[in-house]
């Protein structure tokens, strides 16, 4: 079998199973162990929705919990999303602490760092956050445990809410599911929401790194009001009145 065959039949498996490991590859597939990691490299390397982690990998189906991961096939969108998570990513200094949620930009903000090779500690709930920084030599990982919900691949419940409330971070990097004038930040998941709230509170600064699409929506569970944020990381620039009430609650726009 030709690689290119390989890496699309691992590709099906992937997208029928989410989780393949490296072992059961080798044996499916009668190629060594180390043709099978360089395959997964590989694959991660070119598609963001696939997570490479030690024995294995698995891909990321957030679909259920964030809207935007329907446009993550588009190339367009993954641009955007890379620009804004190097945007973001440059307002981390050495040995900063800093939350990220268990949203997919916060995948492409932990891949930023690990490229830019910051030093700092990450606190999040987010698993394929947590396996992408376990693998890097400068940053520092606190993952919050807890329920492990498999369709967002992240951490929920009481327990993960309250050893979060006992956390302090100098920066928070957040994307909620929609921003409304009239309803603040906004989370289709409930708990998502509430950890969300406790980042803002227990972080100095409030980054909120949101693609153009998620303006002007209101989705069921309300996080807190804009006047919450200091920074709003975006991509297309705004319309007037967007501006000027975020200036009015004293936020700061930096476009990419």
């Amino acid at each position: 079998m030709l690689a290119k065959e390989r890496r699309e039949t691992i590709t099906q498996i992937l997208d029928n199973h989410l989780t393949v490991s490296v072992k059961d590859l080798s044996v499916q597939m009668k190629v060594t162990m180390e043709t099978i990691r360089n395959d997964l490299d590989y694959i991660s390397s070119h598609d963001d929705k696939i997570v490479r982690i030690h024995g294995g990998a698995y891909k990321i189906n957030r679909s259920d919990c964030d809207p935007y991961l329907n446009d993550l096939g588009d190339n367009k969108a993954i641009v955007e999303s890379k620009k804004l998570a190097d945007v973001a990513s440059s307002f981390v200094k050495k040995d900063d602490v800093i939350m990220l949620d268990s949203s997919t930009m916060s995948i492409f903000i932990a891949k930023s760092l690990i490229a830019k090779k910051i030093q700092a500690t990450v606190i999040t709930n987010s698993l394929p956050v947590s396996n992408l920084i376990a693998g890097s030599k400068l940053l520092s990982l606190f993952c919050l445990g807890g329920n492990l919900n498999v369709p967002t691949f992240s951490f929920k419940g009481t327990f993960t809410y309250d050893t979060l409330t006992r956390m302090h971070g100098d920066k928070a990097f957040l994307s909620p599911t929609g921003i409304s004038m009239d309803f603040g930040l906004s989370q289709v998941d409930e708990f998502e929401a509430r950890l969300s709230k406790s980042m803002i509170e227990n972080s100095n600064e409030v980054y909120l790194v949101m693609p153009s699409n998620k303006f002007d929506k209101a989705t069921r569970t309300k996080i807190s009001n804009l006047n919450s944020i200091d920074t709003i990381i975006t991509g297309d620039q705004l319309p007037a009145n967007w501006e000027n009430t975020l200036h009015e609650n004293k936020v700061n726009i930096k476009y990419i």
